[in-house]
């Protein structure tokens, strides 16, 4: 005796929650944090095995701009107060090896295992692609199709 194909119902709850929950983070990837010009975004992709620490520098301070996981690519958005009051250069600090829950460095150009930027106009340093891997930092230009 042949039965219909029947969907069982437990699995399509599931299905169509993981299907949500995926578009919902497809959708977000990229965009600026609230608070945040569009402009103002530092692209970081860690091809190394470590978490990175990861910091704005320019003449006014220093300014945590979030954890980078290895083998991930991350938008970090800048404070809108930190482009506001920035008079031009600035540089970044990536610092390999944070721990989940570790707590941010106050001074993190001082730290030993810092890797630092060449100072460059603040708009130099956002318009590029920022790719840590092999204990080194290196930028490439951003093309204007990139967005």
């Amino acid at each position: 005796m042949n039965r219909p194909f029947r969907c069982r119902p437990r699995r399509t709850p599931l299905a169509v929650l993981v299907a949500v929950a995926l578009a919902g983070c497809a959708g977000h990837a990229g965009r600026p944090q609230a608070g945040t010009a569009p402009e103002s975004v530092v692209r970081l992709e860690n091809r190394g095995l470590e978490r990175l620490d990861v910091y704005l520098i320019d003449d006014t301070g220093e300014v945590f701009l979030g954890r980078v996981e290895p083998a991930a690519l991350a938008p970090l958005a800048l404070p809108v107060d930190v482009v506001a009051r920035s008079r031009g250069m600035a540089r970044l600090a990536i610092i390999p090896g944070a721990a989940a829950g570790a707590p941010r460095t106050l001074r993190p150009s001082r730290e030993a295992a810092v890797v630092l930027t060449i100072w460059l106009p603040l708009a130099r340093l956002l318009g590029q692609d920022w790719v840590f891997g092999a204990g080194q930092l290196t930028g490439r230009l951003r093309r204007v199709t990139d967005g």
